[in-house]
């Protein structure tokens, strides 16, 4: 990317040159709440921002990878130019020329002059689905095919027990479509927000509807929707073998855990200490609507992150390969070693002792009598499940904690953009992980053991892409 900024007192444009790969550049006006407009730029485009777009903020969102052969590993070269003396001649994109060949469009939008000229093989800025998605896997080959492998390997177990995987494929395809839903309502609510408060400018309606159309248009939807049904596939395969953990390790480690508990919280239950706070319907019935928003949120990070041009690839991919390694390592391969059913099913497991969560659930029972808690209907459909009362899909686990597990990777994939960002998970994932204390979910230890693991694998994946990175760079210079 090569800026040439013209000076002095800002008044002939700026010009920007691609010598990379394409990339998609946005701008919005200087220290106003316009929205920014997105323009899809190749190698070898020129951008002209004149008029009152001189000054706007400008910068480039996303990289497309292999897209361009001038780096031979990818990337974007950066170079500013400024100019400090008066121009000879006119720089105004209206003085400049206008063959079809040299300029591929120029754009009034709100008074700015937006020129896009192509020195590069004539091309569509925009590419289909299926080349975006075949780019899209061969750049993260190693990613896509281990979670292929672990759904194959899921498939084929599935087959040799004589088990239908078909239902719980159909689950997570549910969940997907209540996922939308809820992502659709909150875009549109937030949309709606921004027209009524652009009203003076523009009809409200109008506002909303341009806003929801250029949405439809821009290709997001497609690839949120995208990564919604590849989280699904992995996460179906997931709960089949997470059903399989009481077969492969019956539940023992409840004792153990409470314990713990108790020691580390200076002889008292973590649930004992908070309770005085949280016995109240309204306290109680809050934690069970966050807890329950912890599905929704799952997908709308995956997806999220996925198709917003705001986040980086590489931190994309960290997010991505965190969470596929986290639902294997932690929430299969240690929920088996440390097998354990959490408090609500305490007395299920533990004979011979009283359990001290016997107050807890005695309480969350009576909440549950007044008004039906979310938390209550699941552990119902959970035990009926494990009892082999009906065939739903759905498992027990408690350690460790994967919905701490997989908040404290939101935790450091917010922080990661954003700091108010990373506050705000932060405080999301405390209220989950003192709901989970007090609906009867977990052990404290289930939350802080998840917690700690899911770091070390966000750190663990950050190391991995970073040495990818270093092979790459060296791969380019013995080749040089």
């Amino acid at each position: 990317m090569v800026n040439w900024l013209e000076e002095p007192k800002a008044r002939v444009p700026i010009w920007l040159s691609g010598d990379d790969e394409r990339c998609e550049s946005e701008d919005g006006l200087e220290l106003s709440f316009v929205p920014p407009n997105h323009y899809r730029l190749r190698s070898g485009d020129v951008v002209i921002l004149g008029g009152e777009g001189r000054l706007a903020y400008h910068g480039v969102d996303r990289i497309h990878p292999s897209t361009s052969a001038l780096l031979n590993d990818g990337g974007r070269i950066n170079l500013t130019l400024r100019r400090v003396t008066k121009p000879p001649i006119s720089l105004h994109p209206a003085t400049l020329p206008q063959s079809s060949a040299d300029m591929r469009s120029t754009q009034k939008w709100r008074g700015r002059s937006i020129s896009t000229f192509n020195t590069a093989e004539d091309a569509p800025l925009e590419e289909g689905f299926p080349v975006w998605l075949a780019r899209e896997i061969r750049a993260n080959t190693a990613l896509y095919g281990s979670i292929l492998a672990f759904v194959l390997a899921t498939w084929l177990l599935a087959t040799v027990r004589g088990d239908s995987f078909i239902p719980f494929l159909q689950e997570y395809f549910a969940r997907v479509v209540r996922a939308l839903l809820i992502t659709c309502c909150l875009i549109t609510i937030v949309l709606g927000i921004r027209a009524l408060a652009q009203g003076r400018q523009q009809s409200p309606v109008a506002n909303l509807v341009g806003s929801l159309k250029g949405l439809a248009g821009s290709g997001l939807p497609v690839r949120y929707v995208y990564a919604c049904l590849v989280l699904a596939v992995f996460m179906a395969a997931f709960l089949y073998n997470k059903m399989l953990i009481p077969e492969i390790a019956p539940f023992q480690w409840d004792a153990t855990f409470a314990r713990l508990d108790f020691a580390l919280f200076g002889g008292h239950h973590p649930w004992e200490l908070i309770h005085p706070l949280l016995s109240n319907a309204g306290a109680t019935f809050f934690l069970d609507a966050v807890y329950s928003s912890w599905v929704p949120m799952v997908f709308l990070f995956w997806a999220g992150a996925f198709a917003s041009p705001r986040v980086p690839e590489r931190l994309r991919v960290r997010f991505w390969m965190a969470t596929v390694a986290s639902w294997v390592l932690l929430g299969l391969m240690m929920a088996t070693m440390l097998s354990s059913a959490g408090p609500c099913y305490f007395t299920e497991f533990v004979s011979n002792v009283t359990s001290p969560y016997a107050g807890l659930n005695a309480y969350l029972a009576d909440i549950s009598n007044k008004h039906l808690l979310s938390s209550t209907w699941a552990k119902e459909i959970l035990w009926r499940t494990y009892a082999g009362e009906h065939n739903l899909p759905g498992g027990i686990s408690a350690m460790p904690s994967m919905h701490i597990a997989q908040v404290a990777l939101f935790v450091a994939f917010a922080y990661s953009l954003n700091r108010r960002f990373g506050h705000a998970m932060l405080i999301y994932a405390a209220l989950i992980f003192v709901g989970s204390i007090h609906l009867a979910w977990h052990y404290a230890v289930d939350g802080i053991v998840g917690a700690a693991a899911a770091i070390a694998v966000w750190w663990s994946c950050g190391i991995v892409l970073s040495k990818e990175a270093v092979g790459a760079v060296s791969r380019r210079g013995s080749s040089a």
